[in-house]
């Protein structure tokens, strides 16, 4: 009889879904770096078309003759780290391209917009990305890069 009353209880964990969290679509980030915080699908409805994919160490860009998404990782030690990182790459933006940057809220731990180079620069945690567009057909250069920033950040290890 308790044999059967424990088959009985474990018997609705069958039909529940799984706890663990969904399988990253675009791959292990430990094996495809950058590339795996977007899939090629995903790049391709920015551009209105499926884009080659091309890595180097720590940048991932999508091309297409309908425009460029690029999306480069900058990862510290820990996140006070990666906030230096994030402000050395900013000021770099401010200080020597004479750049004005604008504030980006809800994204991130912060993030910020340079709308000359299309940069977008956001913090989270121990990362820093820099996530840039060009000549994007059917979104304004902002909400590609923002849009993009927000599927690649829960994709982070």
């Amino acid at each position: 009889m308790k044999m059967l009353l424990l088959r009985l209880a474990f018997l609705p964990m069958l039909f529940l879904p799984s706890c663990l969290p969904p399988e990253n679509p675009a791959g292990k980030y430990e094996t495809r770096g950058p590339c795996a915080l977007l899939t090629t699908d995903e790049a391709g409805k920015f551009m209105g078309r499926t884009p080659g994919e091309f890595k180097s160490l720590n940048t991932c860009n999508w091309s297409s003759t309908a425009g460029t998404l690029r999306i480069e990782v900058r990862e510290a030690s820990d996140a006070t780290a990666a906030g230096k990182v994030y402000e050395d790459a900013v000021s770099e933006r401010e200080d020597v391209a004479g750049v004005e940057i604008e504030d980006v809220t809800d994204l991130g731990d912060e993030a910020c917009w340079d709308a000359k180079s299309n940069q977008l620069f956001v913090r989270t945690g121990r990362y820093t990305l820099i996530v840039a567009s060009t000549k994007m057909p059917k979104m304004d250069a902002f909400d590609v890069a923002s849009e993009a920033a927000a599927l690649a950040i829960p994709r982070l290890p």
